[in-house]
């Protein structure tokens, strides 16, 4: 795959995850990184750029049908009421910073979207807020895979090591976070 392509999938996967899908780009970008860090960090910065976008429909769509909203997302295999409501209480209570507190918590960037357009926050403060929070995680993660699996263990097969990380996260995301019964239900209906 060509620089642009893997730029352009970077894009739209993190705009895709921060509106409806629920697996994060730094899946992608850590597989990148593998390959090539230089990539990698360039795809980030894509990522990003797909997420904003992502992040400006969900305030926006907050503003004109909050319900409406919330409604769609509770479809969402990774979300439930509990985080909205998680979410909803830490905009309320700390503005814009709440942002930052959703990456090391597992909670979607999404919700911090609505819930700042639902609580009045300005849209510039919640843009300038996410390029840090969203962008820190992206290059964390993409810099941590390459330099554990090429750096460090030397891996002779790193894709297949990394699949099995993100396969075992996202079993025990599922389990921990949600309830994986909760997520079949959402699944197949």
């Amino acid at each position: 795959m060509n620089e642009k392509m893997l730029y352009l999938l970077a894009l739209i996967w993190g705009f895709a995850e921060a509106t409806l899908f629920f697996i994060i780009p730094d899946v992608f970008l850590s597989l990148i990184a593998l390959k090539n860090l230089r990539l990698g960090i360039k795809a980030c910065v894509w990522a990003l750029i797909g997420a904003l976008i992502g992040g400006l429909l969900m305030y926006f769509w907050a503003i004109w049908d909050y319900g409406g909203v919330l409604v769609v997302i509770e479809k969402i295999p990774a979300i439930n009421q509990k985080m909205i409501t998680q979410v909803a209480e830490e905009v309320n209570g700390i503005g814009i910073r709440a942002v930052f507190l959703g990456p090391p918590q597992g909670i979607p960037y999404k919700l911090y979207a609505i819930q700042s357009a639902h609580h009045g926050l300005s849209l510039i403060g919640f843009i300038l807020a996410s390029i840090p929070a969203r962008g820190f995680r992206f290059l964390f993660v993409t810099y941590f895979s390459h330099f554990i699996c090429i750096r460090v263990l030397k891996m002779k097969k790193p894709y297949i090591y990394l699949a099995m990380f993100w396969l075992g996260f996202y079993t025990w995301y599922f389990a921990n976070f949600l309830g994986l019964e909760e997520v079949y239900k959402k699944t197949t209906s």
